[in-house]
């Protein structure tokens, strides 16, 4: 083996610095060599998360594949099932526990041991697995030979200060690891299912009523209004910013209804048209060094189905047709999320989506995919003409 050398670093750096893949770009392209691995997440992520990049392209996570990359982070730490052995995969759990409804588990449910090494029951696992898929991308190096792996992942993660890594970072960390230690906590709870088959009929939701906001608490001196007032005021917020995209464009194509979590995709038009949304902007709700550069990637996934609570066998695009929401303000004294003048969208179809294979895209390669963006006057007649080519089966 060879000492370490500045240029070793440097050529790791500069690798996990490059464009990311998507999970299934990385199944075709991350080699089966030793190596380090990056996971990089989009706006969404890192809001979800409750994190604050340091400075822009900064990772999620930095880890190290002592044999094969593709395994390892395509294989284990993107796949339902691998919690338990995936530490980044415990960190995401962790703090994604109330937003995904993540029910952890022992790692070995058959002989429970009270690792700290919890796993994630079925349907949590799947659950994590697709907002990996849909939020996360990756960058690789390849270690040269007789380059000692272990020195250059520990230099790296000195320098990048990836926030869901707990070891070589030099910081505390408390809040990742209280938030791992409560859910290994949880999984020591965990006992087998006893409820009975004929009980299963109430757990099937009703159907949500629509509210209007005046409905009172009770016991409580408050209104659904103030919860809203409380809750999603501030439509800069990355979650809140998605759920205002999408009622733009269910508003600009005419869809009634409430949206529904977890559903395949996010508008269904009057004439049947399923439309996927995405949203990102220059201005963020936070202090920001400079302006975001907005991204945009739409991955194949699986299906939910409500009713039945479960989902789909394999993964695809479950749209017709796809609208990247872009907030253009670039000055707060102008921000006006209320003002769709100062929207763009951008709308694909299908097939040109999946030609993309899930790469994540900046504006000058969503205009290659999508054409010029259009005001919202003319979103209602984009979307009928990207629906034109056919539906998703």
């Amino acid at each position: 083996m060879k000492d370490m050398t500045d240029a070793d670093v440097t050529a790791a750096l500069r690798s996990l610095a490059a464009d990311s893949l998507s999970r299934s770009a990385a199944v075709d392209h991350v080699p089966n060599l030793p190596g380090l691995y990056a996971f990089h997440g989009d706006q969404t992520a890192w809001s979800s998360l409750g994190l604050v990049p340091d400075f822009d392209g900064q990772p999620l996570y930095v880890g190290k594949a002592e044999r094969s990359l593709n395994s390892r982070d395509v294989g284990t730490h993107f796949a339902p099932g691998k919690t338990g052995s995936s530490t980044v995969r415990r960190s995401l759990a962790a703090l994604l526990v109330d937003d995904l409804h993540l029910v952890a588990v022992p790692r070995n449910q058959a002989k429970p041991d009270g690792s700290a090494n919890f796993g994630l029951d079925g349907a949590s696992d799947e659950r994590l697995s697709i907002w990996m898929e849909q939020r996360l991308s990756l960058t690789t190096w390849i270690k040269p030979d007789g380059v000692v792996l272990d020195e250059v992942e520990t230099e790296v993660v000195v320098r990048l200060r990836p926030p869901l890594n707990l070891a070589k970072v030099g910081e505390a960390r408390a809040r990742l690891r209280e938030a791992r230690k409560r859910m290994a906590d949880l999984a020591r709870t965990w006992q087998p299912e006893t409820v009975a088959s004929n009980a299963t009929e109430s757990l099937v939701p009703p159907k949500a009523p629509e509210l209007s906001g005046a409905e009172p608490f009770s016991g409580l001196d408050a209104s659904v209004a103030d919860f809203w007032r409380f809750a999603m005021s501030d439509l800069r917020t990355n979650n809140v910013r998605g759920y205002l995209a999408e009622f733009l464009v269910a508003r600009a194509v005419g869809a009634t209804g409430q949206r529904v979590e977890w559903d395949a995709y996010d508008v269904t038009a009057p004439n049947g048209t399923r439309i996927e949304v995405k949203s990102a902007g220059y201005l963020q709700a936070w202090a920001q060094k400079k302006l975001s550069a907005p991204t945009f990637r739409v991955a194949a996934a699986s299906a939910w189905d409500g009713k039945t609570g479960t989902w789909s066998d394999g993964r695809q695009f479950n749209a017709d047709v796809y609208v990247f929401c872009l907030q253009t303000a670039k000055d707060h004294t102008e921000y006006d999320p209320l003002d769709v003048s100062q929207w763009q969208f951008y709308v694909a179809d299908r097939a040109k989506v999946e030609g993309r294979g899930g790469a994540s895209m900046g504006l000058s390669a969503l205009a290659a995919l999508a054409g010029e963006p259009v005001h919202y006057a003319g979103l209602h007649a984009a979307v009928v003409s990207a629906a034109q080519p056919g539906r998703a089966s």
